[in-house]
């Protein structure tokens, strides 16, 4: 499984120029549609979830250490 940070790559690789010089068809524009859509979607969770993780191991570690 990919680390949830391997997304991010995506709005980097796409460089961004003018429709004149894309081939014919290209999903550009449908899949930043696609990308910011899933981002928004997934924020507020992927965040919630990280705080979780990082709180639980903070006191965790903070118990074990005072034991």
């Amino acid at each position: 499984m990919p680390t949830a940070d391997v997304w991010w790559r995506f709005p980097y690789a796409d460089p961004v120029l003018p429709a004149p010089l894309l081939p014919e068809r290209r999903p550009g524009a449908r899949a930043a549609e696609v990308f910011y859509r899933s981002h928004a979607m997934l924020r507020a969770a992927t965040a919630r979830f990280a705080y979780e993780v990082v709180a639980g191991w903070h006191h965790t570690r903070g118990r074990d250490e005072a034991v």
